[in-house]
């Protein structure tokens, strides 16, 4: 795989997050079609974009040799900096 690629595919795999979520509250009704969605800020969509960025960064550095590999470095990436940036006690 190419470093762009690497980076793509983290990027998606650090969106996979938000998509199942967002699959899971289509499916249970929470939203149904046609209704009025809620606004969310612009900050919101800042911190979705960072993530899925941090998850590119991730694929990226840790050199994944496969597509799967890829995607999954960039979905449990906002786990491993959430594990990781907690001071031991």
């Amino acid at each position: 795989m190419t470093p762009r690629e690497r980076f793509a595919y983290g990027f998606v795999g650090g969106l996979c997050i938000y998509l199942a979520k967002l699959a899971m509250l289509t499916t249970s009704g929470a939203i149904s079609v046609g209704a009025d969605l809620p606004s969310i800020g612009y900050l919101y969509v800042l911190g979705i974009l960072a993530t899925a960025a941090l998850g590119g960064i991730v694929s990226y550095a840790l050199e994944s040799h496969n597509v799967l590999i890829a995607l999954y470095h960039g979905a449990t990436a906002p786990a491993l900096f959430a594990f990781l940036s907690h001071a031991p006690k």
